[in-house]
């Protein structure tokens, strides 16, 4: 991966939730995508990205995530760095990237291609992708179709708990005052 051309390469991302992975062919398009949650062992949970995208553990692989220096790679990278590289694939050269990960959330500020700066999340799980999932089974939604809820609210109601056990008692407690659960959702994503 150091720049020279290959028929394909693996790129994964070894998240506290979640192992995602893609095969880049040497187009540079994805030609597969794979995730599977993390639970314990990174080096497993790799595996099974591996095996969905069919690589055989003979191509160029590049890791991130907090789980990045756990597995084999030819290239380990922060998150930090990837996602403002991976903005700046996508078009965006300048922007703020903000990213919703499982045990953190981060925003990053991209200028040339470059991160330029950034803030992460330290304070329990709020904000977090735990935290939404959490909030999520809580309420017997779908976390995958939060967002589209989320998004037909006007506006937000404000959440003024930031842990996320604390969180989940104020949203029922706002149901039963009869809190649209739109206005809920769209609260949880603001916190």
């Amino acid at each position: 991966m150091s720049g020279s051309a290959c028929e394909a390469a693996v790129g994964l991302d070894l998240g506290s939730s979640y192992v995602k992975g893609v095969l880049v062919n040497a187009a540079g398009e994805i030609a597969a995508a794979a995730a599977v949650p993390t639970g314990y062992d990174y080096t497993a949970a790799s595996r099974r990205v591996l095996e969905r995208l069919g690589d055989g553990d003979l191509r160029p692989v590049g890791t991130t995530g907090y789980g990045r220096d756990l597995v084999r790679s030819d290239l380990a990278r922060t998150e930090i760095t990837c996602l403002a590289r991976g903005a700046a694939a996508l078009g965006a050269d300048e922007g703020t990237v903000v990213d919703i990960g499982g045990q953190d959330c981060k925003v990053i500020a991209v200028r040339g291609g470059r991160a330029a700066g950034h803030w992460i999340n330290r304070s329990c799980a709020a904000g977090t992708g735990a935290y939404l999932e959490f909030l999520a089974h809580r309420l017997e939604l779908d976390p995958a179709a939060m967002s589209e809820l989320a998004a037909t609210a006007a506006r937000f109601h404000v959440l003024n708990s930031f842990c996320t056990v604390f969180t989940g008692t104020e949203i029922l407690d706002c149901l039963r005052r009869q809190v649209p659960l739109p206005e809920l959702v769209r609260g949880m994503y603001a916190s």
